[in-house]
């Protein structure tokens, strides 16, 4: 019935590209917390409000604030795992 409606050069892609999987090729790291992607979220937060404001000083400083503050508590979390 398929192939009543679909070209034949169609039905030869389909039948041999592969399709995904669906299940993830990345693994989180073992050393994400709670506290890491709390701090991920708020920095993301931030750019969006950098994003729409984007001449305000007050959400440069802010986004900035939470850039180094998510690199610091990356960093810390992943170095307690090492030591």
């Amino acid at each position: 019935m398929l192939t009543r409606y679909v070209p034949s050069n169609a039905l030869a892609a389909l039948q041999t590209i592969p399709r995904k999987s669906g299940c993830f090729t990345k693994h989180p790291v073992p050393w994400l917390n709670a506290a890491c992607t709390n701090a991920v979220r708020e920095k993301r937060a931030a750019f969006s409000r950098l994003r729409r404001h984007r001449g305000d000083p007050q959400c440069l400083d802010a986004f900035r604030r939470c850039r180094a503050r998510a690199r610091h508590i990356l960093k810390e979390a992943s170095l307690c795992l090492i030591y």
